[in-house]
């Protein structure tokens, strides 16, 4: 494993249209001067996804909370 730790930043800022727009920026941390594979970055990629859409639908189902 090549991969030291994965850091994410998140923000959610007020869309013009009264929904939400969300960025979020991704940094890899490798091991020494290893190189990152795609299909590392395709793993994170797809679970940092994962996450989001389940956060997607709690504040969907819960909009007041």
């Amino acid at each position: 494993e090549s991969l030291e730790k994965v850091e994410f930043e998140t923000s959610v800022v007020a869309g013009s249209d009264g929904g939400s727009i969300v960025k979020i920026s991704v940094k890899y941390h490798t091991k020494g001067d290893a190189a990152l594979s795609d299909a590392v970055r395709d793993e994170t990629k797809g679970k940092g996804t994962g996450l989001l859409k389940a956060i997607e639908g709690y504040v969907l189902a819960n909009p007041n909370y």
